[in-house]
């Protein structure tokens, strides 16, 4: 046993065992431009769907067609009523943060947690970052914040930190495409990819004038963005507008951030200055959420689903209005003077056509037959009421429970919400986990050894004036 004690050390061996480098910015990068490639279809899909809640659900091309027609383009919106039925369900279960003790000796450290927990929640704005959140979980398919620490002068010469959940829009978000969960847990890599004017760029990033110059006298062309209302390319010539993306990856078990343009790092990747409960490792403050998510891992909302019979609704209703405003006519060849003039006075409501000589308009073989086209209009009507019909059955909707009458007590009406929206359970719990992680990533911060809460604080509580 002792010469087994005296073997030598192999120094080789320990130097295979170094851990391994972290990813360079050509990886990045990659991972970057794989994240545009694979979500260019779902992202154009994910612009179509905001465009239906906002009330432009015709294309360029059936206007045209419309237009040719003398069709009127109807828009009859009920996609945007359910998504703004959905997020006033959120308001009304907005909830606070509150610490629990785990024995009765915690119950005053509980409760000095609770009002730290509420006191970052209102100086953060988190009620309406989450309404945000869901609004484009809902629509676009996800949607996600970034927590923040800001540091600002507290006027004693001193420095006092302020916490800041800025809501990053969903086109201004990426993600592994590999991930699968709803809450991006499976996830490699999260960020922010932003456009900045040149001028903007070199003031925001002083220490890296040299990088951005050397990218801007890149000309790259195209690199694949989905993105409508940027370029599509790391480098705008004609506005002098530069791409930065701000990445957040995982490495073993901490998290690092790094922001890069083309080819060059802006700031170098670092550990994230959040960490977790045993002050071990880095955790990731971009937190993100989404609605639904499909085999391929495409995200996307509950407006998906409300497209197809909303366009039905649509093209019926004005195909339906169309045939009622018009009479088709059928007639022997040189009977009508002026077949132009003819069918427009038809249009009018007294209008007066002639027509030439002629046998009789009611007889066997009559010159002119016209016909009326209700009968068609009705049937587009009858099925505009069943495309309706699925629309209400696709997430809450007040059609899905019986009717109330006037005198129902306020618990019945309660019961009868509760009962609409119980489709969208999973959603909710969804957003419920996305909560909670805010919450945690709070408490981290509130407890971090630099810019957290190391001395006694007093938090202000308001009373009523009397």
């Amino acid at each position: 046993m002792a010469d087994a004690a005296e073997e030598p050390v192999d120094e080789a061996a320990g130097d295979e065992a170094e851990a391994p480098a972290l990813p360079d910015i050509k990886t990045r990068i990659e991972w970057f431009n794989d994240w545009e490639e694979s979500t260019r279809d779902n992202q154009v899909n994910a612009r179509r769907d905001r465009y239906y809640v906002d009330g432009h659900q015709w294309s360029d091309d059936d206007l045209e067609i419309l237009k040719e027609r003398h069709q009127p383009p109807l828009v009859k919106n009920y996609i945007a009523p359910k998504v703004n039925f959905i997020c006033g369900e959120e308001i009304r279960k907005r909830v606070d943060p509150i610490a629990r003790p785990r024995t009765p000796q915690h119950e005053d450290a509980a409760r000095a947690a609770t009002d730290a927990l509420r006191y970052v929640e209102e100086e953060q704005h988190f009620d309406r970052v989450r309404s945000a959140v869901l609004r484009n979980m809902l629509v676009e398919g996800y949607g996600g914040a970034l927590k923040e620490v800001e540091a600002c002068p507290d006027g004693q010469g001193g420095v006092m930190y302020k916490h800041r959940l800025r809501h990053i829009q969903w086109d201004r978000l990426f993600y592994d495409p590999h991930s699968r969960d709803p809450d991006f847990s499976d996830a490699k890599y999260l960020g922010v990819v932003v456009w900045m004017d040149l001028n903007d760029a070199l003031i925001a990033f002083p220490h890296a004038a040299g990088a951005i110059e050397a990218a801007v006298a890149k000309d790259i062309g195209e690199s694949g963005s989905t993105t409508e209302d940027s370029p599509r390319r790391w480098i705008d010539k004609k506005r002098d507008r530069v791409k930065f993306v701000e990445m957040y990856d995982q490495f073993g078990k901490d998290w690092y951030r790094s922001t890069f343009t083309l080819g060059n790092y802006i700031d170098e990747p670092e550990r994230t200055a959040y960490l977790d409960e045993q002050s071990e490792h880095s955790v990731c403050p971009l937190k993100m959420a989404s609605c639904y998510v499909d085999q391929e891992g495409n995200r996307y909302g509950i407006v998906r689903m409300l497209v197809s019979p909303q366009d039905e609704i649509n093209k019926r209703a004005s195909k339906a209005l169309h045939l009622l405003s018009v009479r088709q006519v059928i007639a022997k060849q040189g009977s009508i003077p002026d077949p132009v003039k003819f069918q427009s006075e038809l249009a009018k409501p007294d209008g007066y056509a002639e027509v030439g000589q002629m046998t009789s308009l009611s007889g066997a073989d009559p010159d002119v037959i016209i016909s009326q086209t209700g009968d068609l209009a009705q049937g587009h009507v009858a099925m505009m009421g069943q495309a309706r019909a699925d629309i209400d059955r696709i997430g809450p909707s007040a059609a899905q429970v019986p009717d109330l009458p006037e005198s129902a007590s306020g618990r019945a009406v309660i019961a009868r919400q509760q009962a609409a929206a119980q489709e969208m359970g999973s959603v909710f719990d969804y957003l419920l986990n996305w909560t909670l992680s805010i919450f945690e990533l709070d408490w981290l911060c509130i407890r971090h050894p630099e810019y957290g809460w190391t001395e006694e604080k007093w938090l202000r509580v308001t009373d009523d004036q009397e």
